[in-house]
């Protein structure tokens, strides 16, 4: 009688001892999708504010789709490349020449500026201008939104105000 008692402790223990491991592992998991679901939308905040640079950057300065590549492809950073197309622009020459100064020629910012006759301030405002100009861009786009939701609220309101009137209301049956 005692060893078949001994045998069904002995079941229970290993049986709570598996639950409590299938928790932990659950647990485990989920913490680990929340991770990798909190990475994704990192990343992807990420690329859409990347995706938000090169449409000003090509609206600003008028670029293709292929001297966006060639920008990219150069390896330099977002502002970078504003201060590259900037420069471009001044000084009326191809955007390739003042790409080259700066990744083969490896030529200082100030440098590039001087021997295209531009004023170096105009590196710095190009970068603050694109900032600026993509800020404005993500208020007005916030704003658009909460007048969005502001008018479906108002129409719902309404809605319901006419339904009143109308007897066809929940407490008018």
């Amino acid at each position: 009688m005692t060893q078949r008692w001994l045998v069904r402790i002995t079941i229970l223990i290993l049986s709570l001892t598996f639950v409590e491991f299938v928790y932990a592992a659950e647990t485990t998991l989920a913490h680990e999708e929340t991770e990798v679901d909190q990475e994704v939308t990192r990343v992807e905040k990420i690329q859409a504010k990347e995706e938000a640079w090169d449409q000003q950057l090509k609206k600003t300065y008028n670029l293709t789709d292929e001297q966006l590549k060639t920008l990219h492809n150069s390896g330099l950073s977002s502002p970078q490349l504003a201060m590259v197309a900037q420069l471009a622009k001044s000084s009326n020459k191809p955007l390739e020449d003042v790409l080259k100064m700066r990744t083969e020629q490896k030529m200082g910012w100030g440098e590039i500026a001087k021997s295209l006759g531009v004023h170096p301030s105009e590196i710095g405002h190009a970068v603050r201008d694109l900032k600026h100009a993509l800020r404005d861009q993500r208020k007005n786009e916030r704003k658009a939104v909460r007048e969005e939701r502001k008018n479906i609220a108002k129409a719902e309101k309404e809605e319901r105000k006419e339904q009143r009137g109308n007897g066809k209301g929940p407490h008018n049956k």
